[in-house]
């Protein structure tokens, strides 16, 4: 597809998208949609090309989602709020407490 027809909104919508798709906010699957719901007006009347290089980028967008730390992310910050609460919650508690199991 030439993408030099496109005009520059449908490009930032383009832009967008694939922020979207990096940070998770959507599906590969959905972001395909979207996108060739945006580039339908545009596509010159080869399906097949514009297919295959969704396929591509499809997959560059796949290896980039696969590095991408932010689902464990977000599960090692709830881990280590969880285990920063529980620390102070023992230093507040006087020591002589501790060692006789009061609480």
């Amino acid at each position: 597809m030439d993408y030099s027809s496109v005009p520059p909104e449908v490009h930032q919508k383009l832009a967008d998208l694939e922020l979207e798709l990096e940070e998770g906010d959507i599906t590969q699957k959905g972001y395909e949609k979207r996108k060739a719901k945006l580039l339908e007006p545009y596509q010159s009347g080869g399906g097949n090309s514009f297919h295959s290089e969704s396929s591509l980028l499809s997959a560059e967008a796949r290896n980039v989602q696969a590095v991408s730390p932010a689902p464990n992310f977000q599960q090692e910050l709830a881990h280590t709020g969880q285990s920063l609460l529980w620390m102070i919650f023992q230093w507040r508690i006087p020591k002589d407490c501790q060692s006789r199991g009061v609480r």
